[in-house]
């Protein structure tokens, strides 16, 4: 069954996968009409169940017991000297009503509980059980994660990735040719667009200068 587990510091939902199974089942039988169930109770490893109603244990603010009192009724059996006189003799037993609280406010009662505050402890140790079961599922997600991005190769800068098809040469980002615009490959004379010629060595004094000067570095003599 899929499980939603909201982080500690509530910035983060996870959902979790657990494996659900019964841990207490009662049926309440109505005495006017013999065998008929009328409520059905359950406490499973990750819900409390009343019927169609449920809740899961983690979110639940706490489980009390209200109502205790102490109840008697006789016991009938028979006894080991004489079989056919019956004999009678009172059991005394706590019964009481086990509360699910939930964002303030009780939302399930299981009523007329034999030893109540067994049965509650039975139910607040399942409920920590699971809060620590999901926090650890929790921890081993975000570890996950961590170990992922740890993993992932950066990638390089675009100028690094762009290259020529069947050409080491690298295009060159910062330069582009004066007419077309089209990025142009480093050390070229031409564009291979338009055809304009591309000039870095200076007419004048020979001095070659570096990709996308308008002047002489050497001269000063405008680069045509």
């Amino acid at each position: 069954m899929k499980v939603l587990y909201r982080s500690n510091d509530s910035s983060q939902l996870f959902e979790i996968n657990v494996k659900e199974h019964v841990i207490w089942k009662n049926e309440v039988i109505a005495r006017a009409v013999r065998q008929k169930i009328i409520e059905t109770q359950i406490i499973t490893n990750l819900r409390v169940l009343q019927n169609n109603s449920y809740y899961f244990l983690h979110t639940l603010d706490d489980i009390v017991v209200m109502n205790r009192h102490r109840e008697s009724q006789h016991r009938h059996h028979d006894t080991d000297c004489q079989r056919s006189a019956n004999s009678h003799s009172l059991e005394t037993r706590t019964m009481g009503d086990v509360v699910f609280i939930y964002r303030g406010r009780p939302v399930i009662v299981f009523k007329q509980i034999i030893d109540p505050y067994s049965f509650s402890t039975l139910a607040k140790n399942t409920r920590i059980n699971l809060l620590s079961l999901l926090r650890i599922a929790e921890g081993n997600i975000a570890a996950t994660k961590v170990q992922n991005r740890a993993l992932k190769i950066p990638r390089r800068p675009k100028a690094y990735r762009m290259k020529r098809m069947g050409d080491e040469s690298s295009v060159s980002t910062l330069l582009k040719c004066r007419e077309c615009a089209v990025p142009l490959v480093n050390d070229s004379n031409f564009c291979n667009s338009c055809g304009s010629k591309v000039s870095f060595l200076c007419s004048n004094c020979n001095h070659k200068n570096p990709p996308g000067s308008g002047f002489c570095n050497n001269c000063g003599l405008p680069l045509t």
